[in-house]
């Protein structure tokens, strides 16, 4: 898969939405979006996002972690 993702904040993803964008979809960076040191969501390109999708509809069923 490559690169470790990396860590964000909320508030330098607003200072560098584009940056950010432009890193995930041309250099396949991954990044993890925290706000007050909890992971939100995640960013990846659009094809990666695709291929983890269809990775995910032809495994068997996920069991819920509590």
């Amino acid at each position: 898969m490559g690169k470790d993702p990396e860590v964000i904040t909320v508030t330098e993803l607003r200072n560098m939405t584009r940056e950010v964008i432009e890193r995930a979809h041309f250099r396949n960076q991954r990044y993890i979006v925290e706000r007050a040191g909890r992971p939100m969501v995640v960013i990846v390109d659009v094809e990666e996002y695709h291929r983890l999708v269809r990775v995910l509809e032809s495994s068997e069923p996920l069991v819920a972690v509590s």
